[in-house]
């Protein structure tokens, strides 16, 4: 009986000791018992009563994502003149962190540190043709393409404005669209280029971790409105977007307040095991 007694519990120490195995080894690729009521679904009925239905939860790749960094290089005189001929320079000079380029339609700059190039012309009227009609994104890819410069094919935001009209264009992570490091193109109102800002790093692949479902990230939605606010939620996607430098998984929430207003939220969808 008593030889029982010590096999049983010889048996239960040695499940127990696999289990926590497991779960060193396998993090943070899952989570640990301590996350697990974090992953449980939280009662909603606060954020229902202010949003009403949540929308349906958005397509994810697994139940697993990474987590990436941008790899910063430093740009030499080679590499930015390089960079800089697409835009017919006349006249180069630099400080400690930028080479400056005097260009025929307006002035180029190029961080020596952070892979970050931005280009803003003088004389709209000889700014590059883009080929005619288009949506403005794809005018913005073409402006882009004519510099040789790297064009984000992932999400597209379009703003307009009464003088000018903004097109930011996503880079993709994995196949999720990244809402960090857009390329920022700015046309006038008949299509010539204003401004253009790019990123040019690489991210590199940092960690994997457990992904939080919808329903539970919901109860980070945010519930100090007024009483009266109410929040229609139309859409939810899963996206990247960068938090404490890094670029971490998260849902996009979009909706409308009653006056017509638009409302965003970023919730985090990233659990590491502890």
């Amino acid at each position: 009986m008593v030889k029982k007694f010590y096999t049983s519990v010889g048996a239960a120490l040695i499940v127990f000791a696999l289990i926590m195995l497991a779960e060193t080894f396998l993090s943070p690729f899952a989570p640990s018992v301590r996350d697990a009521a974090a992953i449980m679904p939280p009662d909603l009925t606060a954020v229902n009563a202010l949003y009403g239905t949540l929308p349906p939860a958005p397509a994810m790749p697994s139940a697993h994502a990474s987590t990436y960094i941008p790899r910063y290089e430093p740009t030499d005189r080679r590499q930015a003149d390089a960079i800089a001929e697409p835009f017919a320079p006349r006249e180069a000079s630099e400080t400690d962190d930028e080479f400056l380029y005097i260009c025929e339609n307006g002035l180029l700059t190029i961080s020596k540190h952070f892979n970050h190039i931005v280009y803003r012309t003088e004389n709209m009227a000889t700014a590059p043709p883009v080929r005619a009609g288009g949506t403005p994104s794809e005018q913005a890819a073409a402006f882009l393409t004519s510099y040789a410069l790297p064009v984000p094919y992932g999400l597209a935001e379009t703003e307009e404005a009464e003088d000018s009209c903004t097109i930011r264009l996503y880079p993709r992570l994995g196949g999720t669209d990244c809402l960090a490091f857009p390329a920022i193109v700015s046309l006038s109102p008949d299509g010539a280029l204003l401004t253009l800002e790019v990123y040019s790093f690489a991210f590199d692949r940092l960690s994997g971790c457990k992904l939080l479902p919808f329903s539970a990230a919901c109860a980070a939605l945010p519930l100090d409105f007024p009483e009266d606010t109410r929040i229609t939620l139309e859409r939810v996607a899963f996206v990247y977007t960068l938090k404490d430098s890094i670029l971490q998984p998260g849902y996009l929430v979009e909706g409308v307040y009653a006056d017509g207003e638009l409302f965003r939220c970023i919730l985090p969808a990233a659990v590491f095991a502890q």
